[in-house]
């Protein structure tokens, strides 16, 4: 180990204490919420967020306190709404022309009226849509008509009918044996073809 002479500039700075500058903490923060008084009752209790009173029976009294002042102070304004609601609304029945009380928005005066303002709207509507409706016909109908097939099996032209998403090939003649045939092919493709070596002759 080397003697070596002490550096007095290391010495000086062990002896200095480093010190943090004082951080203040923010406005919002703190340690433990005080004590807010309840405006119904007067009694203490913690504060939480904005609350107003200590419990939830003093929460209903304070919102029906709030609720008469209210009235108290837009009284005339509430009784005229209150009149406009209650007074009647005529309107005129679409099919036989007679006023009928509503406030609903109801188009005729009974349900016989209904339907028949139905029908005649309907009717109405197709005329005015007949082409794109005849054509959304057309595709629908196009769409779930049965289409022919050719049979894998004898090669004649068959019909599934009602069935779009059918994978029939075989034509109904034929179903069976085409069934067969697959489920043999796949017993093959699954175990492996049998050679005549392996085959057992019987006596």
């Amino acid at each position: 180990m080397r003697n070596t002479a002490p550096n007095p500039a290391r010495r000086r700075r062990a002896a200095e204490v480093v010190t943090l500058p004082d951080v203040k903490l923010p406005e919002w923060h703190r340690e433990k919420s005080p004590a807010r008084q309840c405006v119904v009752c007067g009694r203490e209790f913690p504060a939480r967020n904005f609350a107003k009173t200590c419990s939830l029976e003093c929460s209903r009294n304070l919102r029906l306190a709030n609720r008469r002042k209210y009235y108290a102070a837009n009284s005339a304004k509430i009784l005229a709404q209150q009149r406009q609601r209650r007074r009647p609304i005529i309107r005129q029945c679409a099919v036989c022309g007679k006023e009928f009380d509503n406030r609903k928005g109801a188009k005729a005066c009974s349900p016989e009226h209904l339907r028949e303002y139905r029908r005649l709207h309907g009717h109405k509507y197709y005329l005015a849509n007949r082409e794109k409706w005849l054509e959304r016909e057309r595709l629908r109908r196009a769409k779930w008509s049965p289409k022919p097939r050719q049979c894998v099996v004898c090669g004649e032209d068959f019909v599934v009918a009602n069935r779009k998403n059918s994978r029939a090939n075989a034509c109904p003649k034929h179903r069976h044996d085409r069934k067969l045939q697959m489920e043999r092919a796949r017993y093959h493709a699954q175990r492996g073809p049998r050679s005549s070596e392996n085959r057992s002759i019987s006596p």
